[in-house]
Order: structure tokens, then sequence, then C-alpha cells
């Protein structure tokens, strides 16, 4: 999910340098709520995982058919892989292939090269992808068009305000597709009470339907006296965005739910385990804190994620204490703060 969310200020991009054209894109069918009221594209085609070859072959000739001009002049792959090699197959007269920059991350991963720097954004990469024609940066950040936005001339979080409530709220995203990328949940529930007690504020959980136990698991454990409202279990990606809107900030692990805030503009606190933000999928072009525990050097053991700790001690999340977190929460709503005055 997080991938596709970063290919929206490419496809914004891309619109800019060339209005008049027919843009169409492809995506798996789980994340294509994600770029279907999109108003940048002209057609977003979903094809199935388990989609056989020749499924696949029978989704190309009809995308083709739709054509009327035998073929897409250009082709973009921005997830080169073997599925997508399969998808793009005598598609278009010209084709484009992402740098996944492969060298540097494994010699992030197991040299620990960290004097290599940090690789170029996910979402950079996407644009510089394209040289013909090259598509100008325009500063701008991530996108999730909801349903009754499409027929907007502008994207509404760009202004976004936060509408008047009687106390603060703060989501808190404690999943991601990996343990190892996923913070305690006493501490998640440790860093919620402390925030809600010092701002009276009211804490979101959020989450797909896979995290609704463990999100209930942390309003248990913060306790009676704050106002905590479990919202995960969402089985649309709408439905998360819009309890975001309500919110000022959003607390998380280094997850797709980073990118969903970054894309309403939601100011963001985000928790690195086994990760690390120089692979290029930090926070894109919002309000921002990142919590690491720096001084560890089997850190970072992978670029996705791993099951569980292959030393054990899992010390990545267990050496970053709640304090740690609220520290920059508050850093941050103090910043927020005096923007806004």
């Amino acid at each position: 999910m997080g991938d596709v969310l970063l290919t929206t200020p490419f496809i914004r991009q891309l619109r800019h340098s060339m209005p008049s054209a027919r843009i169409d894109i492809i995506t798996g069918a789980k994340f294509e709520e994600i770029l279907r009221h999109n108003p940048q594209l002209d057609n977003v085609h979903s094809y199935r995982r388990d989609a056989t070859p020749a499924d696949i072959a029978q989704f190309r000739s009809e995308i083709l058919t739709s054509l009327n001009s035998g073929k897409f002049d250009l082709v973009i792959d921005l997830q080169r892989n073997r599925r997508s090699a399969r998808l793009r197959r005598a598609m278009g007269v010209s084709l484009v292939k992402l740098n996944k920059y492969r060298l540097p991350k494994l010699a992030l991963v197991y040299a620990k090269a960290k004097a290599l720097g940090n690789l170029p954004h996910v979402a950079d990469r996407y644009r510089q992808t394209a040289t013909q024609p090259e598509v100008e940066d325009d500063g701008d950040g991530l996108e999730l068009w909801l349903p009754e936005e499409r027929h907007l001339t502008e994207y509404p979080p760009r202004s976004r305000i936060v509408p008047p409530q009687p106390a603060l709220r703060i989501a808190l995203a404690p999943g991601a597709g990996h343990a190892t990328k996923r913070w305690l949940p006493e501490g998640f529930a440790a860093a919620a009470a402390e925030v809600a007690k010092k701002y009276n504020a009211t804490i979101v959980l959020l989450g797909g339907p896979e995290e609704r136990d463990l999100c209930e698991g942390i309003r248990q454990q913060i306790g009676e006296g704050t106002t905590t409202i479990n919202a995960a279990g969402a089985d649309s990606v709408y439905q998360t965005a819009r309890e975001l809107d309500r919110c000022s900030l959003l607390l998380t692990n280094d997850s797709a739910a980073v990118h969903i805030a970054a894309a309403r503009r939601i100011p963001v606190v985000c928790i690195y385990g086994s990760t690390v933000p120089a692979f290029g999928f930090s926070p894109y072009r919002v309000p921002q804190r990142i919590v690491e525990f720096q001084e560890l050097g089997c850190r970072p053991c992978t670029h996705i994620g791993r099951a569980a700790c292959p030393k054990g001690h899992f010390s990545c999340m267990r050496g970053i204490e709640s304090s740690d977190v609220t520290t920059a929460i508050y850093s941050l709503l103090d910043e927020q703060a005096g923007a806004a005055r």
C-alpha cells in the first residue's frame, strides 16, 4: 500500500508535464481504491495477485483493445519485478524501468554501509524513472483522493484545517506487516496515556481488520480516565483517511499508515526498528519526527522487515522508551502550534 501511495506525486507531475495525454495505471486489486478517484488518471486497471499467465495475457489484450491505437507510447515500470515484467510485455513502444538501488540496499543491510548516506526517497525515484519526457518536481506531497473529492479542482488536504473539537485527537497505528517493524504494545499504551494526560487528548487507534485485537489490547492497557476510540478494523483505506483527517498527529511504525497520513497532510511520529529511514520510505513532505535506537550495530537487518529478530534480543524496539516517543510527540505538536500562530 505504501509503495502505491508513493507513486502519487509522480502521477500528478506526469499529468502536469503532459496535460492532454491518456495516463493509465495498473495496480493490484487490493490497492485499487488508493488510485480509483485520483483525477490525474484516465483509467485504473487492477489485477489479482493469483492471476495465471493466461489471465495476464487476456488482461493485457483488453487494455490494449481499449486504446484503439495499438500500443501505449510509453510504459513506465515502477515495480520492476517478474510480475510487472509479465504485465508490461508488448504493451508499449517505449519502456523505462525503476532503479531499485539493489546494491546500495544490500550494502546497508549486510555491510551496514551507512557512509553511503540516504538513498533517494522512493517518491523521488519514481519521478526520476521518466527522463523522456522529463518530469519536473512540483515540491508537493502524496495524494489520496476520497470519493467525495474527485470532482474538486484542488486537493483538499493542501489547505487542511482540523475541525474544532473539545479535545486534541492523537491517532495511533501500532500495526505493521512484519513483526520486527512493530514497537511494543505496552510502549504505545504508555506513550498514549502520557500524551492524553498532558493535553486532555482523545486517543484514536487505527488499523485494518487484522489489527483490531492488537488495538483493543492497547486500548485496555491505556486504562480508565482516558478517552480512547478503537477505530481499527477498517476494510477501506478511505475510512482510515477520514479518521486521520480529524486528528492532529499520527504515532505509528514504519508502515503504510505513515503514507496514508502523509497523503492527508497529517504530521507523523514514526518509529523504526529493523529498518531505517535511509532506505527512502520515510514520511514524505509532511511535518515529522523519527524515533529509532541508533546505537545498535545490527541495524538495519532487513529492508522490508522480518517475522522475528534474527539475533533474538529485539533491542531495536525494546531499546526505545516511551519517553523517547512522547518527547518526539511534544516537539512536533509544539512546532505545529507555532506554525499555526
